[in-house]
């Protein structure tokens, strides 16, 4: 028991450490790509549980034993988006040209060997949230956006459609399919680091 509870405090101080570091790094508006494991995953869980559309894919638990064990599916990267507040958006990705094998200047929603890739954005603050990822990932280099597996119709899209309305962009979808278990449809989207889903988001600059 002694053992126990000197090891519990000890996760927990590096844990709350990791947040720390991960707020800073947002603070000085630095390194607008990072590493999954660099958000503790008490941030990432409590972001999940006031996500817009739930993803079970995109649990802490689920995407980052993913990332260190799954052949082909390791070494994604995160954008992530933040408030006073704290979380409120995150989104693994990868490049367009480990996706596709397409060397292009893009990122593509992290594959979670699963079948949904709905980023898990703060229900309250979604919209905000996509501003903020879509802007990282300009700042990251990126010219797309590419959104892969998630619901057209769901409330998460509906962030990013409304994001990039505000730029005077629009999501455009590259491919589409029904999913006749779940009953909504479903795409691949890309946005231009402004749009977004198997939709794409070209990421622009304004005078583009």
């Amino acid at each position: 028991m002694d053992v126990a509870d000197t090891a519990e405090p000890a996760m927990v101080r590096r844990a709350l450490m990791r947040d720390v570091a991960a707020r800073r790094a947002h603070a000085a508006d630095t390194d607008p790509l990072m590493r999954l494991t660099a958000i503790g995953t008490n941030l990432w869980r409590d972001l999940s549980a006031r996500a817009s559309e739930p993803n079970a894919y995109y649990l802490p638990e689920w995407e980052l034993a993913v990332d260190a064990s799954a052949s082909g599916h390791a070494g994604a990267s995160m954008l992530s988006a933040w408030n006073d507040a704290g979380l409120i958006g995150l989104m693994p990705v990868v490049s367009m040209s480990r996706a596709y094998k397409i060397p292009l200047p893009a990122l593509v929603s992290a594959h979670p060997y699963g079948t949904l890739c709905t980023p898990p954005l703060d229900r309250d603050t979604a919209i905000d949230a996509v501003s903020q990822l879509t802007l990282k990932a300009r700042k990251a280099g990126a010219r797309a956006l590419i959104l892969r597996d998630m619901s057209l119709s769901g409330p998460a899209m509906k962030a990013f459609t409304e994001s990039l309305r505000r730029e005077d962009l629009r999501p455009r979808v590259l491919q589409s399919y029904a999913a006749s278990a779940i009953g909504s449809p479903k795409t691949a989207l890309s946005a231009s680091t402004r749009h977004g889903r198997r939709t794409r988001s070209r990421p622009r600059s304004r005078s583009s």
